[in-house]
């Protein structure tokens, strides 16, 4: 009975060790297999695609940003003083005023800033200086040296659970007007943007006139130096906008999105985003890479809008290839993420969605104008002509 015993618990120990070894080498193995898949799926650079170095951005001068925040105080009491009772000026009224003695506060140092962290660091530390114990309701104001006239042209269409949260965003910064134009939305939108946002112009279209004919309208709508459009599928921070304004600022006429680091390898990328490629190369911009008016947010000067005309607008790749043949500067300023934030719905799902062949007609429109505008599409000719010898010498 001893020996029966014994030779059981050796089978049972010896069971129970061939399974720890088989789990263990079961996770071993599929330890081994996700690694492999993630040495095939990792990203990497297309060779052609411009290289984005992520560089430190030196930190801002200290004495800076006390200078912005004894110069805040000092205007901060003054326009106080100006008040019967500071905390009752409605808000948007002391958003401009702030950003307009801001601006004059940052004209001498305007040659020496090299990165717009610099201005934002500066923007809050006069804002702090400015709001403190005096004007808390615009404590949240994001500030830019500007003394142009910003208006935000913002198109939504079925966007109830989204735009209150854009609008709260695009309320921080010191506008001229907003312009909301809701087209064709059958849930609450309306209501939620007459709630948020009792100060701005609403377009209501009960009937969907098309994708992007809301910046068509808004651009009618606008006459300021600065137009900024934006959608209502996500909300994007206040201080992630701010750099579209200042780019126009300083010069730029089209203030593109930088979607460049957001994509995958060449390879992986949808005809969308080389149609977009495409059309940039053929405009010889190969540094846009595949930054397009097609994505938000943008920003638009005036005489960008005059040059390209209004109409333009509802077909962001045509306006795009206007601007460029036309010799205005384009730009990609800011790195906001509309690839993983865009808000997925029927209509933008798939190889051959509505939308997805929408954009690839528009470029083609996009195409056809160019050809008229310059009745040849660019291509490198310096390259077609070596071909050409080579061919001819054979």
């Amino acid at each position: 009975m001893k020996l029966r015993r014994k030779r059981q618990r050796r089978i049972k120990i010896r069971r129970r060790t061939r399974q720890v070894f088989s789990v263990a080498s079961r996770r071993r193995r599929k330890k081994i297999r996700q690694r492999k898949s993630q040495r095939r799926t990792r990203r990497k650079p297309h060779p052609i695609a411009p290289k984005v170095s992520i560089t430190a951005v030196p930190r801002v001068p200290r004495e800076m940003c006390m200078e912005a925040s004894r110069a805040g105080q000092v205007q901060g009491i003054e326009y106080a003083m100006q008040q019967e009772v500071s905390t009752e000026v409605p808000r948007p009224i002391v958003k401009n005023e702030m950003q307009r003695r801001f601006a004059s506060f940052m004209e001498p140092y305007r040659p020496i800033l090299r990165h717009f962290e610099w201005i934002r660091a500066m923007a809050e530390s006069f804002r702090d200086g400015f709001v403190q114990s005096r004007f808390p309701q615009a404590a949240d104001a994001v500030l830019v040296p500007t003394t142009k006239r910003v208006d935000v042209v913002l198109s939504a269409c079925n966007e109830e659970r989204s735009i209150g949260a854009v609008l709260q965003q695009l309320q921080q910064l010191s506008l001229n007007a907003l312009f909301v134009i809701i087209n064709g939305s059958k849930d609450g939108t309306l209501q939620v943007a007459k709630e948020q946002a009792q100060e701005a112009t609403i377009v209501h279209y009960t009937d969907p006139l098309g994708h992007d004919i809301g910046r068509s309208i808004g651009a009618r709508l606008s006459d300021a130096d600065i137009v900024l459009f934006m959608d209502g599928d996500f909300p994007v921070p206040a201080d992630n906008l701010a750099p579209f304004i200042w780019a126009i600022e300083t010069g730029v006429d089209v203030a593109l999105n930088n979607i460049t680091p957001l994509l995958h390898h060449f390879g992986q990328q949808d005809g969308i985003t080389h149609c977009k490629q495409w059309l940039n190369r053929c405009l010889g911009r190969e540094d846009l890479y595949a930054n397009s008016m097609t994505a938000v947010p943008h920003a638009l000067s005036r005489h960008a809008i005059e040059t390209v005309g209004e109409e333009a607008l509802c077909v962001p790749p045509k306006a795009q290839a206007l601007a460029i043949v036309r010799g205005l500067h384009v730009q990609a300023v800011q790195v906001v993420d509309v690839i993983h934030n865009n808000r997925i719905r029927q209509t933008n799902v798939g190889a051959s969605n509505p939308v997805a062949t929408l954009i690839l007609g528009d470029h083609m429109e996009a195409f056809q104008a160019l050809m008229m505008e310059r009745d040849t599409v660019q291509t490198d000719n310096v390259e077609r002509e070596r071909i050409a010898r080579g061919r001819n010498v054979g």
